[in-house]
């Protein structure tokens, strides 16, 4: 019988194989973003997966939000607006309230056994 990290790599090659197959098919551009897709969100549960998939959506939407307040706030300064922007992004950087965290599935279930 095969080990349970064996059936999760095998399920995620499948899914690469799949997604590339699928980029191909329709003429993507880029065809090896679907495959880094599937990689990136690969996880050991399926309720991970879902989660992790909504927590990039609502930060994705709150991002837009943000970039689009702080251009209507600096519409011509490109000063001002870049000074924003480092002060977010040093600070966004330093006081993170999630420390720790790995965003890669191989860690997590290395971890596991």
């Amino acid at each position: 019988m095969l080990s349970r990290r064996t059936k999760e790599s095998i399920k995620t090659a499948l899914a690469v194989v799949i997604a590339y197959g699928i980029a191909f098919y329709f003429g993507w551009e880029k065809p090896f973003w679907s495959a880094f897709a599937v990689v990136m969100i690969s996880l050991d549960t399926a309720g991970q997966s879902p989660n992790k998939a909504a927590l990039r959506m609502l930060g994705t939407v709150v991002g837009v939000c943000a970039a689009l307040t702080f251009f209507a706030l600096f519409p011509q300064e490109r000063w001002g607006l870049l000074a924003v922007l480092s002060l977010i992004s040093v600070s966004a950087s330093t006081w993170s309230p999630v420390q720790n965290v790995s965003t890669s599935g191989s860690s997590l279930r290395s971890s596991a056994l």
